[in-house]
């Protein structure tokens, strides 16, 4: 009888315990993870830009005009070429100012020369009047009108050489204008007169210094009053990136161009390879400021529920939701000013399906 009682306990036992164990295996099966993948949030820096498309122009650009009326004469230069500053890169015709510089020249040193002898006679005379005076031989009235005398000789000298030297050097100006020069150092955009035309004051050439090249962006308003001269700016060309120089900001103008309130920001360019022409349409980013030392998240970790925006975490495997306050956003990176610290493991994927509280699996 009592091997029959602890049969009958053992059996019930097993039951139980096989019950319970059933039990607890439909718990497990019901418990849902919920996959994601998480970074860890760092302490770094993020900078925040503007990005526009302008069109490169040379920074200096220059009419050449032919000046004073003449034949063309001696193009020394054609379009592509470099020039230096101050280099000949036409001749007028010249023939008749050197003959005129020629006859001007001996006339006017003529009447130079003549005035500097009347002088040298003129100032003998003085001082002989004025030994005879200092003897007593003659009146202070001789002395005086030879001092009249030698004023006027000296005065008409003077006139003579001023005259010669003020007309020989605006003649020599004038035969000097006829080569006409680069104002700078630079390259030929364009040539529109030919040998043997007959011009008067006419563009003849186009000289751009393509060293330097300048593009200019249209900023809105809210965007431009962060902009500032100097500030250094990243651009680029044919959409390639890997290829990117830096510019600066030369200029800013504060009138609006267009009906949409935007404002004229002019870059400028150094091109020191050559790849820069006119007319090129470049890509450009401004930067407007950085943080460094911040909280810095994912900007895809970031989601909006009208009034906030938060993130959520992965606190010992489960997910808990953080309110935060965003600071500047770049390039995917944004800047956390209030609400989460570092070090934390930010959800950066399959945040979307989660409202809080879900136990999660962690993923690549």
């Amino acid at each position: 009888m009592k091997k029959n009682i602890i049969l009958i306990t053992l059996l019930i036992t097993v039951f139980l315990v096989a019950g319970c164990t059933v039990q607890s295996v439909e718990l497990e099966e019901e418990i849902e993870l919920t996959p994601v993948s998480v970074e860890k949030v760092k302490i770094g820096s993020v900078s925040e830009k503007y990005y526009g498309i302008g069109q490169l122009s040379a920074n200096e650009e220059f009419d050449v005009f032919t000046g004073q009326p003449g034949t063309i004469e001696g193009i020394e230069v054609e379009i592509g070429d470099t020039v230096k500053k101050d280099q000949i890169l036409f001749q007028l015709d010249n023939y008749k100012l050197y003959n005129q510089i020629g006859s001007q020249e001996s006339q006017l040193k003529s009447q130079k020369d003549a005035a500097l002898i009347q002088l040298n006679d003129v100032q003998r005379q003085f001082d002989q009047t004025k030994v005879l005076h200092e003897a007593g031989a003659v009146s202070k009235y001789d002395i005086d009108q030879a001092t009249d005398r030698l004023n006027q000789a000296t005065i008409s000298y003077q006139n003579a050489s001023t005259l010669y030297i003020t007309n020989m050097k605006a003649l020599n100006d004038d035969l000097s204008d006829t080569y006409v020069k680069s104002p700078i150092m630079g390259t030929i955009a364009a040539v529109y007169v030919e040998e043997g035309e007959e011009v008067e004051n006419i563009t003849a050439m186009k000289v751009i210094n393509s060293n330097a090249m300048k593009a200019v962006i249209n900023v809105p308003e809210k965007t431009v009053r962060s902009i500032k001269i100097g500030q250094k700016v990243d651009v680029w060309f044919n959409g390639d990136k890997n290829n990117m120089i830096t510019g600066d900001v030369t200029k800013i103008d504060m009138t609006t161009q267009q009906a949409m309130s935007l404002y004229p920001v002019e870059i400028t360019v150094e091109n020191k390879d050559e790849m820069l022409m006119s007319g090129m349409f470049i890509e450009a980013e401004i930067y407007l400021q950085e943080k460094k030392n911040t909280v810095v998240i994912s900007s895809e970790s970031v989601l909006n529920d009208g009034e906030n925006d938060y993130v959520f975490i992965a606190d010992k495997d489960v997910s808990k939701k953080m309110v935060i306050k965003k600071g500047i956003e770049s390039e995917g990176k944004l800047e956390v000013i209030a609400g989460i610290e570092s070090d934390k493991l930010i959800i950066v994927r399959g945040h979307d399906y989660l409202d809080g509280g879900e136990m999660l699996q962690i993923v690549d």
